[in-house]
This record gives C-alpha cells, structure tokens and sequence, in this order.
C-alpha cells in the first residue's frame, strides 16, 4: 500500500484501524544496548595518589 494510505487512516480520514493493515503489524520496536568500557585509559580519581 502506498504511504498516503497509511497517513490518511493515521489521521483519522479512513475507518480502518491500523491493526487491519500489513506493513504496521510486522514492525518491531528498537532494543537499546547499554555500551561496555572496552579498556580502562587511566587510573580512576579515587585511585590517584593525593599530592
């Protein structure tokens, strides 16, 4: 179905509910990963030796 179709029944303007149509049903929702610190550059500021 082309993108105007989609929009127009996301407006409101047709009375098909998104659930009826194909490409909305297949869609996933993005996982969002945490990021490692691959190695540690420096020496931590609790770890620093006091001057």
């Amino acid at each position: 179905m082309p993108k105007i179709l989609y929009n127009y029944i996301n407006l409101g303007l047709l009375s098909i509910k998104n659930t009826d149509l194909p490409i909305n049903l297949c869609r996933k929702t993005k996982q969002t990963r945490i990021k490692t610190q691959k190695k540690k550059f420096r020496t931590s500021i609790t770890e620093r030796k006091m001057i």
